[in-house]
C-alpha cells in the first residue's frame, strides 16, 4: 500500500511539473541568437486563448534573474497568463540593453523586430489571445515598453513602466496604431532616470511622457488624485496615484508617483506601500487591443487585489521542483503574527515551518526537506486576517 501511495504522489508531482514550467528558449532574428524565458502557469488550458505579459529588464540586466525575483510568476499563477521575459542583447560596451534611440544611440539591434517575431512564435506554440498581449519593464525596459506602444501597437494592447520614461527619439517618432492605456511607476528622487527628465541623455520627463498619452488617448486632462495608504512608515517614501480616465475606447493613463522614491521596484525593494507588478497587471488586464474590455469577469481583479499590498502575498517557492532546499518569500502589509505550515498530499499537517511575529514588508524563509520523501506538498501562510496556500514539488 505504501508503495502504491508513493507512486501516486510521484505521479501527481510530475504532473505538476508538466502543468507549471519555466522554459528557456532561443529565437534567431536578424542573424542574432536571442534568448527568452517563458513561464506557463499551472492553470494553462490548451483549449482557451490566454493573455501574454512581456517583461523587460533594465540596462545591464538579466532575464533569468528577473524571472526569479521579479514576482511575476505568482501573479501569473493567479491570473492565468503566459509570462515571457526576453534577454536584451549586448551593446558595444558589453551590456544587455533595449534599443530606444537617444541614450542607446549607436545601437543597431532590431529589438522591435525581435519582439514582433517572438509574439508570432509564441502564438504558434501556445493558445494565445493576440488581442491581449501586454508589456511592461523596469528602467531601460520601461523605456522599451513605451517604444513598443509607439512602434508595435498592432501587437501590444497596453503597457506599463517602472522607473522608465520615453526617450526623445521614441517621443518624436511615436506612431501608435490604436488608443493605448498606459500605467507608470516612478520615484521623484530617482538618481538614474530623472523624474524631471534629461537623464539619461535625451530622456523626457515623466510628466511629458504622461501628457503624450493623455493627449493621444483623449483622456480627462485633470487627474483624480488618490493618496495611497502609507503602510510602511520606514521606507522613506509615500505614493500618490494619478488617474487620467475617460479616454477614447475606454482607455486610461495612470501614474503612481512615489514621492522621495528612488530607482526602485515598489513591492520588491524601495517603496513597500504598493506591489508594482500586481498593480500593473490589474491595470493592463482591463484592456485589449480595442480598448476597455466590456463585461470582463472581476474574479481575477479580486484575486490580484489581495496581492496588491492591501493583504498578505505569498510567492511560489524557489527553486521548484527542489531537492532538498527551497526558499519561500512572502509580503506583509503590517506587523502581524504569522504561521507557515507544511501539509502532505492528503492534507495532513506535517510541520510548522514558522510561527512568530514579523514586521511589515518582504520576508524570506529557507526550508530543508532532506528527511522527507519525494512528492507534492502544500504550504499555507496564515495571519489573523488572511491565509494563502501554494504547492511545491520535492523530487529526489
Amino acid at each position: 500500500m505504501k508503495y502504491i501511495l508513493l507512486l501516486v504522489i510521484l505521479f501527481l508531482g510530475f504532473g505538476y511539473l508538466e502543468a507549471q514550467q519555466t522554459i528557456t528558449n532561443r529565437l534567431v532574428h536578424d542573424g542574432l541568437d536571442r534568448d527568452y524565458h517563458i513561464y506557463i502557469p499551472e492553470s494553462y488550458d490548451e483549449t482557451i486563448n490566454v493573455p501574454v505579459l512581456l517583461v523587460f529588464h533594465g540596462y545591464g540586466g538579466n532575464a533569468r534573474n528577473l524571472m526569479r525575483w521579479g514576482d511575476m510568476k505568482s501573479v501569473a499563477d493567479t491570473a492565468g497568463f503566459i509570462l515571457i521575459v526576453p534577454q536584451g542583447y549586448n551593446d558595444d560596451r558589453g551590456s544587455p540593453h533595449w534599443n530606444v534611440g537617444s541614450w542607446t544611440r549607436g545601437s543597431t539591434i532590431d529589438d522591435i523586430g525581435f519582439i514582433s517575431a517572438l509574439i508570432d512564435k509564441i502564438s504558434e506554440s501556445y493558445k494565445v489571445d493576440l488581442d491581449r498581449v501586454y508589456s511592461y519593464g523596469n528602467s531601460n525596459g520601461g523605456y522599451f515598453s513605451f517604444e513598443l506602444a509607439c512602434q508595435l501597437g498592432n501587437k501590444i494592447a497596453a503597457i506599463g513602466s517602472i522607473g522608465g520614461t520615453m526617450s526623445t527619439e521614441s517621443y518624436d517618432s511615436c506612431a501608435p496604431s490604436h488608443n493605448t492605456s498606459v500605467i507608470t511607476v516612478h520615484g521623484t528622487s530617482d538618481p538614474i532616470v530623472y523624474y524631471t527628465g534629461g537623464r539619461p541623455y535625451n530622456s523626457k520627463s515623466q510628466i511629458e511622457a504622461l501628457k503624450y498619452w493623455v493627449d493621444y488617448n483623449k483622456t480627462n486632462t485633470s487627474p483624480e488624485i488618490i493618496e495611497v495608504y502609507d503602510s510602511d512608515k520606514n521606507d522613506g517614501s509615500q505614493v500618490e496615484l494619478y488617474k487620467y480616465d475617460g479616454g477614447s475606447n475606454g482607455t486610461s493613463v495612470h501614474h503612481f508617483k512615489v514621492i522621495n522614491g528612488g530607482h526602485s521596484w515598489p513591492g520588491r525593494y524601495g517603496n513597500m506601500d504598493i506591489r508594482a507588478t500586481s498593480e500593473i497587471w490589474k491595470f493592463v488586464s482591463q484592456y485589449d487591443i480595442n480598448g476597455l474590455i466590456i463585461n470582463q469577469s472581476t474574479d481575477t481583479e479580486e484575486e490580484i487585489n489581495s496581492d496588491a499590498g492591501y493583504g498578505i502575498y505569498l510567492e511560489q517557492n524557489y527553486p521548484n521542483p527542489f531537492n532538498p532546499i527551497t526558499n519561500i518569500e512572502f509580503y506583509l502589509p503590517q506587523m502581524t503574527q504569522v504561521s507557515l505550515t507544511l501539509y502532505n498530499q492528503i492534507g495532513h499537517k506535517i510541520i510548522d515551518i514558522i510561527d512568530s511575529e514579523f514586521l511589515v514588508g518582504n520576508q524570506s524563509v529557507t526550508l530543508n526537506l532532506n528527511s522527507f520523501t519525494s512528492g507534492l506538498y502544500f504550504y499555507k501562510l496564515t495571519t489573523a486576517d488572511n491565509s494563502v496556500t501554494k504547492k511545491m514539488a520535492l523530487i529526489k
